[in-house]
């Protein structure tokens, strides 16, 4: 296996920082300045979103702290990147090989294209070596302020979605027995997610223990029924008939490179909620009033703007809690990262969202035109809510926001 590069910045579990006389230890406000850089990448961050991801409740003396800090990082940084000053912002350029999240997306994204093209054994290298950085939960070791909550649940949503994505590539290599502890963790920190249930039940089956796969379902059963008074879906309870007749080869993923999985997967993605939110009670009731008025006709667009750091993020995860008892179809979150420089696609968010409804990487369309389509079809008839996070102007959006009036999406700058 070749060798990835050694990164001098590691955030995928406690934040580190290497230079060429080894670690460069960082206080506790350091890493939290620090990661705020890593987590806007190559991007300028302005003084008041510096202020806000260090603290909840800045002090009176916040700008001049923050500019004592920033000081000390430059020094602490001297010889693994220079921390630039550009007015009232910031910016800390970055090389890609520099960054283990970033090694780590570059890997993610050479996997899914071997998988994509069939060569497994390619695509496992590849996963393999972009887990090979994780050392924990990213960022694991740093306070932010609750306004960095989306980020950091996109990078974890990242992970998850890289994880999925390597499961189902070493289940189509037959590695069911180094699976089944894995997965068994899986079942066990997302009891509702049937995706794991599957999974787990496919290894232990394939692994040559019926008996351990059907007591899975049983016990996916009474989680589902308890937890959220639900049966198993059609794929779920799909894999249980498969198993009680003995197949040799069921749910596999030997099926048409174009077949879509059918089952309807309900999707929590939302970020963590404020338990202490207070405030903006009339925002919250018109922007809630609106949406839901228009919930059985048309779809409703509104937006919410301000400058950064007022705290749009956290005001629209707060809403996006409470509206989820109405969409219980599921809530799905998106980055755009609309404030860098570099945007991502529409090709590139539609592919993100048909992963998260479950759609497999050989079953989406190469254009974005296909993609549009096949999104569309997804959620139709069904009440789910979309939160986009970041968003640079309507063009970014336009392919996300057609669709069904039973889909509603709820943005940071875009509301529909």
């Amino acid at each position: 296996m070749d060798e990835i590069p050694r990164p001098g910045l590691l955030v995928l579990g406690p934040v580190q920082v290497h230079g060429d006389n080894g670690p460069v230890r960082l206080g506790g406000k350091l890493r939290a300045l620090l990661g705020t850089f890593l987590l806007h990448f190559n991007t300028s961050v302005s003084r008041d979103q510096l202020v806000a991801a260090m603290w909840d409740r800045p002090p009176a003396s916040a700008v001049a702290n923050l500019q004592t800090y920033v000081s000390q990082l430059r020094r602490s940084l001297a010889g693994v990147a220079t921390l630039r000053t550009q007015g009232s912002r910031y910016l800390l350029p970055l090389e890609r090989d520099q960054l283990d999240l970033s090694i780590f997306d570059d890997a993610v994204g050479r996997g899914r294209h071997e998988a994509a093209r069939g060569d497994l054994i390619a695509a496992d290298r590849e996963f393999r070596r972009a887990f090979s950085l994780c050392r924990g939960r990213p960022f694991e070791d740093v306070w932010f302020g609750s306004g960095m909550t989306p980020r950091i649940s996109g990078v974890e949503e990242r992970l998850a979605h890289a994880r999925a994505d390597w499961i189902d590539v070493r289940l189509d290599l037959g590695r069911h027995d180094d699976l089944v502890g894995e997965l068994l963790e899986i079942v066990h920190a997302h009891p509702t997610w049937e995706r794991a249930w599957i999974w787990y039940m496919l290894a232990l089956y394939r692994a040559g223990r019926r008996t351990e796969a059907l007591d899975a379902y049983h016990r996916a059963r009474s989680v589902l029924a308890s937890e959220m008074g639900i049966d198993p879906g059609p794929e779920l309870t799909g894999l249980h008939a498969s198993i009680l007749r003995g197949d040799p080869l069921p749910v596999s993923r030997a099926r048409p490179e174009r077949e879509e999985v059918v089952s309807w997967p309900v999707i929590r993605q939302l970020p963590p909620d404020i338990g202490d939110f207070v405030g903006r009670g009339e925002e919250l009731d018109s922007l809630a009033g609106t949406i839901l008025a228009g919930h059985a006709g048309a779809p409703v667009i509104a937006a919410v703007h301000g400058a950064p750091g007022v705290g749009k993020s956290t005001l629209a995860v707060h809403l996006a809690h409470r509206l989820r008892p109405r969409f219980p179809d599921g809530q799905l979150y998106v980055r755009l990262a609309g404030s860098s420089p570099a945007p991502r696609t529409r090709g590139d968010l539609l592919a993100e969202l048909l992963r998260a409804l479950h759609v497999r990487g050989a079953a989406i369309p190469e254009s974005w035109e296909e993609r549009a389509a096949l999104y569309r079809s997804r959620p139709a008839d069904r009440a789910v809510l979309l939160l986009l996070d970041d968003v640079r102007d309507e063009e970014q959006v336009r392919a996300l926001l057609e669709g069904d009036a039973g889909v509603l999406d709820l943005g940071l700058d875009l509301v529909r």
